[in-house]
C-alpha cells in the first residue's frame, strides 16, 4: 500500500479550520486543544512530498533558531579571539556554510512516524489532548516558583518574540520568508504523487533548505543595536540551545497572547512547549501498531497513566527545556536495535535518525545523551562487523556521516559555549566512591518514577526473554549513562527530579513493553491501568488545587503571588510595594504583567537569611523609609508572629498561604496610627 497520496482540497480544509481556531480561540487553554488536534490532522492529510518538505522545514528551522536567527555572530564571547565585534559577517558565514553542510547529511526521506500519526483513531486524537488539558489545568495555570529557573526561561522565550517582532517589522525580510515558504508548498504540490524513497538525496528539497538556511542568516543585522548589546541577551545567546525559545515564541505569537482579555500574557500560552512535549510522548507511545490497533480507551489511559507519573506530573507545565527530549529519546529508543545495528543507508531517514538529530538542538543534556547513544551504536556495530570481517574504510566513512548529524550542532554549540564561559560542567569522580550520594540517586528515582518500575522490570524481562535484546541495551546505557554523568556533578545536584527526568526515557521504554504484553488481555491491562493511575495519584507531588510540594531534590517553592497582587490591588490601585526575604531573585514583574497591573515593585535586600524575624524587622523599617505602601514578606513555613502585628508604620494585613509557605502582606497604616514594637 502506498502513502504517497496527494492533499487534496478537503483534507487541507481541516488542518487549515484547525489552525485557525488555534490563533482565534479567545481563551488561552483551549487553544492547546485546537493544537493538539492539528498535529494529527496535518499527519492525516500530508502525502509524502508534504512530508519531506516538512521535514527539512523542521531540520532548517532547528539550525536557524539555534544559531542564525539568535545573534551568536554579536556574542562578546567572541572577542577575545578576533572573531565577533557586534555582529560578524565571517562568524555568520561560517556558521552558515557549516549549517549547509550539515544539512546537505542530514536530509533524508521524513520519518514513518508522521504516517503513523496520521493512522491513529480520530477517538484517541480527540480525547487525548482534551484528557492531558483537564489533568494539567490546575498546576498548568500556577505561579512561577520562587527558588527556581523557570522565571529565566520565561524571559527567554518573551525575549525570542520581541526579536521575532523586530523581524516581522522588516517587510523585505518577512516578503522573503512567505516566498520561501511558498516555493517548499510549491514543489511539495509538484511532487506530489511520489514515494518516500524518492526524497533520499533530493537536490531541489536540500537546496531550497539552504535557501531557508541564507534567509535566516540575514537576521542579526535587522535587530537594533541596543537590542544586541543587551546583557540578558548578551548571557543567554549561548548558555542553552535556542530552538526551544524560538518554537515557543512562533507558538505564542500565533496565539495573539490572550487575544481580547487586556491581558498581555497567560501563563497556560507560555507554558505551552512543555505540556506539547507531554502530548507528543503520548502519541509517540500510542502511535505503535500494538497500542493503535486496541480499542481506543487502552491508549487512552495507557498515556494518562505516563502524563501522571508523579515527575511528569510536577514537571509537565513548568518551562524547562528537558521535557522536550523526552519524545525523541522515547521513539529513538523504542528503534533501539535499528539504531544499535542498522547500516547508515538503511537507518537514514527513519524515526530513530530523526529523533537523534533533533536531540542536540533542544538542551545541552541531549547532546550528552545523543554522545552516549552513538558511542553504543559505534561500539556494538563496530564489534559486529569486525567478528564478521567487514569493519573497512567504507563503514568508517557512512558511520562518520551518522556522527556529524547526530553530533556536529552539538558539539559546536558546546565549542561557542566554551567561549561564552556558560557555568561548566565540573566532574567530582570522588562522587562514584560515597556510598550515600549512591543512596540518595536511587532513593530520588524510586519516588520520581513511582509504580513505573513495575511494568519496567516486566518489560526487561520480556525483551530479555523475546530477543529484544539490542532494545534493552539501548535503554540500559542512556540510563547507565545519564546516571553517571548526573552523578558526578555537584553532590547538591544527585537526585534532582529536574535532570532525572533524563532517565525517564528509559524507563518508560520498558514498561511500555510490559503493558504492551498484556494487550491481548483485556481485564488485566485494563485493572493493570487503573491501578497505576490510582498509584500515580498517591504518590503524586501535587495536590487537587493545583499546588506543588517541595519535592524532588528542588528548593523550589509555589506561592500565590498573583492572588496577592490582586488583593493588594483592590485595597489599593496606585500602590507602591516591596518584596521581602527573597534571597533568590524573584521576577514578580512577570506577574504584574499577568494581571496587567504596572505598580511600582522592588525587591528589599536579606539583612539574615537564617533569622526570618530579624530580617522582617529590618524589612519593614527599610519599607517605611522608602515610602512603600505594602510589604509581602515570604516564610517557609506559617508565619512566625501574632495576626496583629504591626511595626515600624506596617501591620499584618492578610496572608496567602500555599504548601511552599506562606506570603504575608504588611500594609501602611494611615498616618499618625501608633506603633508597637513588639
Amino acid at each position: 500500500m502506498s502513502f504517497a497520496l496527494s492533499v487534496s482540497k478537503r483534507d487541507a480544509a481541516w488542518p487549515a479550520a484547525a489552525l485557525a481556531a488555534f490563533v482565534f480561540c479567545p481563551a488561552g487553554l483551549p487553544k492547546f486543544f485546537f493544537l493538539g488536534v492539528g498535529i494529527w490532522l496535518a499527519s492525516r492529510a500530508c502525502g509524502a512530498a508534504a512530508r519531506a518538505f516538512g521535514a527539512a522545514a523542521l531540520a532548517a528551522a532547528l539550525f536557524a533558531s539555534a544559531f542564525l536567527l539568535t545573534p551568536v555572530c554579536a556574542s562578546q564571547a567572541l572577542r577575545p579571539v578576533g572573531l565577533a565585534g557586534s555582529a560578524s559577517w565571517f562568524v555568520q558565514l561560517a556558521l552558515l556554510g557549516f549549517g549547509c553542510a550539515w544539512l546537505r547529511c542530514a536530509l533524508a526521506p521524513p520519518p514513518p512516524l508522521l504516517r503513523h500519526i496520521g493512522a491513529l483513531r480520530w477517538r484517541f486524537a480527540l480525547l487525548w489532548p482534551l484528557l492531558l488539558v483537564g489533568v494539567y489545568f490546575m498546576p498548568w495555570t500556577a505561579d512561577i516558583a520562587y527558588g527556581g529557573d523557570e522565571h529565566y526561561h520565561l524571559k527567554a522565550l518573551v525575549v525570542n518574540r520581541l526579536l521575532g517582532l523586530e523581524l516581522l517589522r522588516h517587510a523585505g525580510f518577512t516578503l522573503a520568508g512567505l516566498v520561501w515558504f511558498g516555493a517548499g508548498i510549491w514543489l511539495a504540490k509538484r511532487r506530489a504523487g511520489e514515494p518516500a524513497s524518492s526524497f533520499r538525496k533530493n537536490f531541489p528539497l536540500i537546496l531550497w533548505a539552504m535557501v531557508g538556511l541564507t534567509i535566516a542568516a540575514l537576521a542579526p543585522w535587522l535587530y537594533p543595536a541596543g537590542t544586541l548589546a543587551e546583557e540578558f541577551n548578551q548571557n543567554r545567546m549561548l548558555r542553552y540551545p535556542a530552538s526551544q525559545p524560538w518554537l515557543g515564541a512562533w507558538l505564542w505569537e500565533l496565539t495573539r497572547g490572550d487575544w481580547g482579555t487586556g491581558v498581555l500574557f497567560g501563563y497556560e500560552t507560555l507554558r505551552f512547549m512543555p505540556v506539547l512535549a507531554v502530548l507528543l510522548l503520548g502519541v509517540v507511545l500510542a502511535q505503535e501498531p500494538r497500542w493503535r490497533k486496541a480499542p481506543p480507551a487502552l491508549p487512552l489511559l495507557g498515556v494518562l497513566v505516563v502524563a501522571t507519573v508523579p515527575t511528569l506530573l510536577y514537571h509537565g507545565t513548568l518551562l524547562y527545556l528537558e521535557l522536550a527530549l523526552l519524545p525523541p529519546l522515547v521513539l529513538l529508543l523504542r528503534n533501539g536495535r535499528r539504531w544499535l545495528l542498522a547500516e547508515p543507508a538503511t537507518i537514514a531517514g527513519g524515526d530513530a535518525w530523526w529523533a537523534a538529530l533533533t536531540l542536540g538542538f533542544l538542551k545541552d543534556t541531549g547532546i550528552v545523551a545523543a554522545g552516549i547513544l552513538w558511542i553504543a551504536r559505534g561500539a556494538t556495530r563496530g564489534l559486529f562487523l569486525w567478528r564478521r570481517g567487514e569493519l573497512n574504510w567504507t563503514v568508517v566513512r557512512a558511520e562518520a556521516r551518522v556522527a556529524f548529524v547526530v553530533l556536529g550542532p552539538g558539539l559546536l554549540y558546546l565549542a561557542l559555549r566554551a567561549l561564552h564561559g556558560s557555568r561548566p560542567y565540573q566532574p567530582h569522580f570522588g562522587n562514584l566512591l560515597d556510598t550515600g550520594l549512591w543512596l540518595q540517586a536511587g532513593s530520588s528515582v524510586g519516588e520520581q518514577f513511582g509504580l513505573l518500575w513495575l511494568p519496567a522490570a516486566a518489560g526487561a524481562v520480556l525483551l530479555a526473554k523475546r530477543g529484544g535484546g539490542a532494545r534493552l541495551l539501548a535503554a540500559a546505557v542512556l540510563f547507565g549513562g545519564m546516571w553517571l554523568f548526573h552523578l558526578v556533578e555537584e553532590a547538591r545536584w544527585v537526585g534532582l527530579a529536574r535532570f532525572n527526568l533524563l532517565l525517564l526515557p528509559a524507563v518508560l521504554t520498558l514498561a511500555w513493553t510490559g503493558l504492551g504484553a498484556l494487550l491481548h488481555r483485556r481485564t488485566l491491562i485494563l485493572a493493570g491501568l487503573l491501578g497505576l493511575l490510582v498509584g500515580n495519584a498517591l504518590l503524586s507531588p501535587v495536590d487537587a488545587t493545583g499546588q506543588r510540594a517541595v519535592w524532588g531534590g528542588s528548593g523550589e517553592r509555589w506561592y500565590g503571588f498573583t492572588d496577592c497582587l490582586i488583593e493588594m490591588r483592590k485595597l489599593r490601585p496606585g500602590a507602591r510595594f516591596a518584596l521581602a526575604n527573597t534571597p533568590y531573585p524573584y521576577g514578580i514583574g512577570m506577574t504584574q504583567q499577568r494581571i496587567d497591573w504596572w505598580a511600582d515593585a522592588a525587591n528589599l535586600p536579606v539583612l539574615d537569611p537564617a533569622n526570618a524575624l530579624v530580617t522582617l524587622r529590618a524589612s519593614l523599617e527599610q519599607a517605611g523609609r522608602g515610602n512603600f505602601d505594602f510589604v509581602i514578606f515570604r516564610w517557609d513555613a506559617a508565619p512566625e508572629i501574632e495576626p496583629g502585628h504591626r511595626h515600624a508604620g506596617f501591620t499584618r494585613a492578610f496572608d496567602i498561604p500555599a504548601r511552599g509557605g506562606t506570603l504575608t502582606v504588611f500594609k501602611r497604616e494611615e498616618r499618625g496610627a501608633a506603633v508597637v514594637n513588639p
